[in-house]
């Protein structure tokens, strides 16, 4: 049976047009629903007056995604506690990998910027569209698009995004050890003096309802909560987006997933999604 051929450009894209959806939304649940939409208004079209599908596709994805953004950031101002973005399994040979563009501090630089500056942001860093095409999909003058990048990168000049490597495994083990047996002075040698622990429960699973700062207050608060709930958990390393994460399963349930930032060999930035909500990638069959 031969193709429709809208649903062969669609799945030609669909790699791109997600990568390209999750990095303006930080979510694996509105890219999914962001494409559904596009393939929608994709299938009303008539493919003979369409010049360049692929054009098209980003042009229609990236409208949609400043629309929810949009929605978004009034919704965000009732979310309990940190919000953080969606984590993403990801593979090394996957298309969807670019540079530090998909890791979640990265992401959550993004959310410093408004909906227009983070699609212009994105299809500029991330996808090398010149400004005519972008100013083109989302609708502004080229002059426009470069005026947004301007004030996008404004927004997060002197951010430094360094995404971890493998060594991040053997670090957060001793981290873990550390705190099992309560050894302070470990714990303090391993986490930067800056370190911050954000933790996102939605809500929907117990979480700290502010981020925990400084050495002391994340060695204290993690050397609890492992020594008094380590054994009846099991940890797992995956690759979660595009770098080196631990899954934390209660069970045959899967309790939370955390990333980590490394700066000079230490931990300074630790990520613990808790919400079931934002655990989908991981669980779903």
């Amino acid at each position: 049976m031969e193709v429709d051929p809208h649903v062969r450009e669609f799945q030609r894209q669909h790699t791109r047009l997600f990568g390209m959806a999750y990095r303006m939304l930080g979510s694996v649940t509105d890219s999914e629903d962001v494409l559904q939409d596009a393939y929608i208004r994709w299938s009303k079209t008539r493919m003979t007056s369409v010049r360049t599908p692929a054009a098209y596709l980003s042009s229609v994805v990236s409208r949609l995604c400043v629309d929810k953004l949009r929605r978004r950031k009034i919704e965000k101002l009732n979310y309990p506690g940190p919000w953080l973005p969606e984590p993403l399994p990801t593979d090394p040979e996957s298309e969807l990998e670019q540079a530090q563009s998909l890791n979640t501090a990265f992401l959550l630089m993004l959310e410093k910027m408004n909906p227009q500056e983070r699609a212009v942001f994105v299809l500029r860093e991330a996808f090398d569209f010149s400004h005519q095409e972008i100013g083109e999909m989302l609708t502004v003058s080229a002059a426009h698009s470069r005026q947004l990048l301007r004030r996008a990168r404004q927004r997060v000049d002197g951010d430094e995004i360094v995404a971890n490597d493998d060594s991040v495994v053997s670090l957060v083990e001793s981290f873990f050890a550390a705190a099992r047996l309560g050894e302070m002075s470990t714990l303090q040698k391993i986490l930067c003096e800056d370190v911050v622990a954000y933790s996102d429960g939605g809500g929907r699973a117990s979480a700290a309802i502010i981020p925990l700062v400084g050495v002391d207050r994340v060695a204290t608060v993690f050397s609890h909560l492992v020594r008094n709930n380590e054994p009846a958990f099991e940890v797992r390393w995956q690759r979660i987006n595009n770098q080196q994460g631990m899954l934390l399963y209660e069970g045959d349930q899967l309790s939370s997933v955390t990333t980590f930032v490394l700066r000079l060999g230490k931990i300074q930035r630790i990520y613990v999604m808790r919400n079931p909500a934002k655990l989908g990638a991981f669980t779903e069959p």
